[in-house]
């Protein structure tokens, strides 16, 4: 059953490459009243990014209200595709799953101003929460959101 209202949906690019995982957040996601669009491997995230990149609006991808991402979807270039997402939107939330958070990965992304790092296993109910949280925050700076 829905819980969100239909005048909150917000649309959530969602990139992670464990099909199980995925399904999880993208279920729990419109379970909320969200769309979530999925992608499971790199090649497919650039290619939407670069979609999503052509439909800027005032600094901000205009049909994206989040990105949720696993570090590992990202390939070989770990940090690179936020790094130049931040490059052209200083705004759009992102949330970073990873279950490989060395502390080098975390001192990149902490300057890259995700919202958050999550670790693996995470609770699914905490990143509900989150996700909440943000899309609240959507209209301030939700980068002040990092925890």
């Amino acid at each position: 059953m829905a819980t969100g209202r239909r005048s909150d949906r917000k649309q959530i690019l969602l990139a992670e490459s464990d099909p199980h995982t995925c399904r999880e957040i993208a279920e729990m996601l419109r379970e909320e009243g969200h769309e979530a669009i999925e992608v499971c491997d790199e090649a497919e995230l650039l290619a939407r990014i670069a979609r999503l990149r052509a439909s800027m609006s005032g600094g901000r991808f205009f049909d994206v209200d989040l990105i949720v991402s696993d570090v590992h979807v990202l390939g070989e270039s770990g940090l690179d595709m936020l790094t130049d997402l931040r490059k052209n939107d200083q705004q759009t939330p992102v949330i970073l799953i990873t279950a490989f958070g060395d502390q080098e990965m975390r001192r990149r992304a902490s300057q890259l101003k995700p919202v958050t790092v999550l670790d693996k296993p995470f609770d699914l109910e905490a990143l509900r929460a989150l996700v909440q949280r943000v899309l609240r925050s959507s209209g301030d700076d939700a980068t002040d959101l990092f925890l």
